[in-house]
């Protein structure tokens, strides 16, 4: 069985949140004007990418009539979980805790392009359960944090020149 592109979009929904969560509070972590310039619009951006989430939820949970069960195998469902834990901030893992020990510009630009990497590599595996005619919406989602991926490394290259 595979897995729903309406599951996927509902964790989408909360990296999403945690993303914006992430960028707002690296915003005003940052001493730089630029940094928190780039942090305030990557936030801006995680809210339209939530938005987006809700929008395409809706329209699978009215063409599906619902949600579909899933099922993996517990290996399989354990390394799913895993990916998308490196992602998702939980009430041991929450933003505050990630940012406490960042000290540099460097430091928060990393650990942001660690979360677009995650993100990626999850929907890339997620990319993998769901049915064909679903691909494409996965694959949107996967441009989305291809952007800020790159958005980010353009960023470093110019912290590093400073």
């Amino acid at each position: 069985m595979k897995f729903s592109a309406v599951e996927i979009c509902k964790i989408g929904v909360e990296v999403e949140r945690n993303g914006y969560r992430f960028y707002t509070m690296a915003q005003k972590k940052t001493d730089s004007e630029d940094l928190a310039k780039l942090f305030g619009e990557l936030a801006q951006a995680e809210q339209m990418h939530e938005r987006t989430y809700k929008q395409i939820l809706e329209r699978l949970e009215l063409a599906e009539g619902g949600e579909e069960d899933c099922c993996f195998d517990q290996e399989y469902s354990t390394y799913l979980q895993a990916l998308a834990n490196s992602r998702v901030f939980t009430a041991q893992r929450t933003v505050e805790k990630v940012l406490e020990g960042i000290e540099s510009p460097e430091d928060l630009v990393f650990t942001a392009m660690g979360f677009e990497k995650d993100a990626i590599l999850w929907l890339s595996e997620m990319r993998n359960w769901v049915e064909e005619t679903e691909k494409p919406i996965i694959d949107e989602f996967i441009a989305y944090e291809k952007e800020h991926l790159s958005f980010l490394q353009r960023v470093l290259a110019t912290l590093d020149k400073k």
